[in-house]
């Protein structure tokens, strides 16, 4: 099982999470905002915004955001990265404990999705859409174990954090399963890999 107290680790170093994390591709944006079919001006909400990455596209877009995160310091890089936005607002909260009557047409996760209560993730996210909105869930992958990055970056984990170093294993897509609770909320479900 997942670590829940990794989720905050990123908090504790956000400008170095900003530059090392890559960004998104300009094609997974584009097919996202087709697929979702969001009017425009839309609304997003980007749960476990982080430092922004994500949402810098759609605000180019055109789009208004909501930036959700629970890193207090992560949500402070976010808002002068994206300070050039008039139509984002930022918020520290877990998303289970966040409450609004709002409504949106999208809802994106960029890999943040999995550390929320799988209880309560699918459910709570439907009752958060508008008719017809949608749930965008992406995120990176680490190198494959074939490329010699995954290894290599093993020895450095037990050199500087012991605890967290790991046998060598590769990095292999998990099935999707369609059983969580709230998931039959949602009618179409589409997997692309960029």
């Amino acid at each position: 099982m997942r670590d829940p107290n990794l989720k905050t680790t990123f908090n504790s170093v956000p400008t170095l999470y900003e530059e090392v994390r890559p960004s998104y591709s300009d094609a997974l944006v584009s097919d996202i905002i087709a697929f979702s079919q969001i009017p425009e001006g839309g609304s997003i909400l980007d749960i476990g915004c982080g430092t922004g990455k994500a949402t810098r596209p759609f605000l180019s877009s055109g789009y208004s955001a909501v930036c959700l995160d629970i890193g207090e310091d992560l949500i402070a890089v976010a808002q002068s990265a994206l300070a050039e936005f008039t139509r984002v607002e930022f918020v520290v909260r877990p998303f289970e404990e966040w409450q609004t009557d709002r409504t949106f047409d999208l809802i994106i996760s960029a890999t943040a999705f999995h550390w929320l209560n799988r209880e309560l993730r699918y459910r709570k996210v439907a009752s958060l859409l508008k008719t017809g909105g949608c749930l965008a869930v992406f995120s990176h992958k680490h190198v494959n174990k074939e490329v010699g990055f995954f290894e290599a970056v093993q020895e450095i984990y037990r050199q500087y954090i012991p605890e967290r170093s790991q046998p060598v294993t590769s990095s292999k897509p998990q099935p999707t399963s369609h059983s969580e609770p709230g998931l039959d909320q949602f009618e179409e479900f589409v997997q692309k890999r960029y």
